[in-house]
C-alpha cells in the first residue's frame, strides 16, 4: 500500500483547478471557477471549483468532491487509482509499506515495462511525424474516411520497413532487450534481434489512468479490419485488453452508456462523428475488471453492439461479450451496419453523424431478437443448427440478473422460435 507520508504530499500538491482543468474549460467567476458539470449534461455552468476550498461541486446535480473524490467520481478509479493519477500529474514518487521482497519485484518489473512501452510508444509516434510515412498513413485513413485529427487523439504511431529500427532504439535507450522480446515487441531472428512491427499504422493501447500497456498494429497493406497485437505480458492481455477505453471513459460516464464495435478504425470513426463513449475488443472478450467498472459507468443505462456481422468468428466475440455484459447488469443492444461486410468506418464516410446517430436509434434491438434472429437465419432450415442457435440464445437469457427480463425474453424467444415459453424455460435451466 502507498505510504501516509506519500499520501499526505500527494494530497497537500493535488491543486483542485489544475486537476478538474484535465476534463473542464473553467472561467473565472470571482474567487471561484466556473465551468459545465462534466457528470451530466447542461447547457448553464453550474459547477464550482474553489481554489481556497481545494474543492468542487455541482448545484445541478450535487456531485464533486476534492481532487481524489473529483477523480473516483469521474472515472470510476479506485482510491489507490486516483492517488497514483494525481502522483503521475505532480510528480511525486510513490513509496510503498508492507510489500514483501516478491512483491516489489512484480511492482518494479510492471514498472518497467510501463516506462519502456511509453518510449516505444513515443518513438513510434516520431516515425509517423516523418513526412514519407505521415503520407502513407494519412493514405490510408484518408481512404476509411478518417482524419488527421484521429492520430493525435488516439496516439498513433509508424513502423516503417527497417527490420531492426525499434531494436537500435531500445538499445541505445539503454532499456533491456529482454524486457522489449517480452512484451512482445522484438523477436529473434536468424541474424538477431528483429522488430515484431513492420510498415503498419501502430495503436497504442491504455489502460484507463493513461499508462500504454501494449499495442495493436494494422499492415498498411492488409484488408482495413486486420489487426495484430503484442503478446499478453505482466501488463497486456491482448485477448480481454480494449481500444479506446482511456479516450472514452470519461464520455462513458457522462453519456451512462457505451457502443462496443469491431475494430480500432470503427472506433475512430465513431469518435471523429461525435460519438465518443465507444471502444472495441482488442481480442475475444473483454477483462473482468474492465466489465464492472462498465457497469458502474452505465448503471440503469445501456450498452449498444454495432457489427458489420463479417465472419462466425466476429460475431462470437460479439455475442461473448454481450453475455459479459449481461451477467453484470447492463442492459445490451444490437444493431448491424446498413451494408453487411461494410465496416462503421466506411459507412460514416458517406453520411452526416446525426444520420448515422438517428440510424442507430431507429434499427437497434435488444440482445436476444438481434442474436436469435442472427443464428436462426444463419441456421435455416437445419435442425441441428436450429437447436444450438436456441441453446445458445437461452445462454444469454440465463446471464440476466433478474428473473422478470428472463421471463420476458424467453416470450420474445418463443415467439421467434414457436417454442412454448415452458419448454424454452427447462431447456434453459438445464444448460
Amino acid at each position: 500500500m502507498i505510504d501516509q507520508a506519500t499520501v499526505e504530499q500527494i494530497r497537500n500538491a493535488a491543486n483542485i483547478v489544475d486537476v478538474v482543468a484535465d476534463y473542464v474549460s473553467l472561467h473565472r467567476s470571482g474567487a471561484n471557477y466556473k465551468g459545465l458539470c462534466p457528470f451530466h449534461n447542461e447547457r448553464t455552468p453550474s459547477f464550482i471549483v474553489s481554489p481556497a476550498k481545494n474543492y468542487c461541486h455541482c448545484f445541478g446535480c450535487g456531485k464533486g468532491g476534492d481532487p481524489i473524490g473529483f477523480l473516483k467520481e469521474l472515472n470510476n478509479y479506485t482510491y489507490r487509482e486516483a492517488l497514483v493519477h494525481l502522483a503521475n500529474k505532480f510528480h511525486i514518487e510513490i513509496k510503498e509499506v508492507d510489500l514483501s521482497s516478491e512483491e516489489i519485484a512484480e511492482r518494479q518489473k510492471r514498472q518497467s515495462f510501463l516506462t519502456l512501452c511509453d518510449f516505444v510508444c513515443k518513438h513510434y509516434q516520431q516515425q509517423i511525424a516523418v513526412e514519407s510515412n505521415n503520407a502513407t498513413v494519412m493514405a490510408r485513413l484518408n481512404a476509411l474516411g478518417l482524419h488527421e485529427a484521429v492520430v493525435k487523439l488516439f496516439g498513433l504511431g509508424y513502423a516503417d520497413s527497417t527490420p531492426d529500427s525499434l531494436v537500435d532504439m531500445i538499445s541505445k535507450a539503454g532499456f533491456s532487450i529482454s524486457n522489449a522480446n517480452d512484451l512482445g515487441l522484438v523477436a529473434p531472428l536468424a541474424n538477431g534481434m528483429g522488430d515484431v512491427i513492420n510498415k503498419a499504422i501502430v495503436l497504442p493501447v491504455y489502460n484507463k489512468t493513461g499508462k500504454v500497456t501494449g499495442f495493436a498494429w494494422h499492415s498498411i497493406e492488409a484488408d482495413p479490419t486486420s489487426f495484430s497485437a503484442t503478446c499478453r505480458s505482466a501488463i497486456f492481455n491482448p485477448q480481454e485488453s480494449v481500444f479506446g477505453l482511456f479516450q472514452a471513459n470519461h464520455a462513458i460516464s457522462k453519456a451512462k452508456s457505451c457502443f462496443i464495435v469491431d475494430n480500432p478504425f470503427d472506433v475512430m470513426a465513431m469518435h471523429q462523428n461525435g460519438l465518443t463513449n465507444t471502444i472495441s475488443p482488442i481480442g475475444e472478450a473483454i477483462d473482468r475488471y474492465i466489465i464492472n467498472d462498465l457497469a458502474k459507468s452505465i448503471k440503469d443505462d445501456s450498452a449498444t453492439l454495432i457489427t458489420a456481422h463479417r465472419s462466425p468468428q466476429q460475431l462470437a466475440t460479439m455475442f461473448r461479450i454481450a453475455d459479459q455484459l449481461i451477467a453484470a447488469g447492463i442492459n445490451v443492444f444490437a444493431v448491424n451496419t446498413p451494408q453487411p461486410e461494410s465496416s462503421i468506418a466506411s459507412t460514416l464516410s458517406g453520411c452526416s453523424a446525426s444520420a448515422w446517430t438517428q440510424y442507430i436509434n431507429d434499427n437497434k434491438q435488444d440482445i436476444v431478437t438481434w442474436k436469435a434472429t442472427i443464428l436462426l437465419n444463419d441456421a435455416a432450415n437445419n435442425n441441428t443448427m436450429r437447436i444450438k442457435a436456441i441453446r445458445s440464445t437461452l445462454r444469454t437469457i440465463k446471464a440476466m440478473r433478474d428473473a422478470t427480463c428472463q421471463q420476458i425474453y424467453l416470450s420474445v424467444l418463443s415467439k421467434l422460435t414457436r417454442y412454448p415459453v415452458e419448454t424454452l424455460s427447462k431447456e434453459m435451466n438445464n444448460l
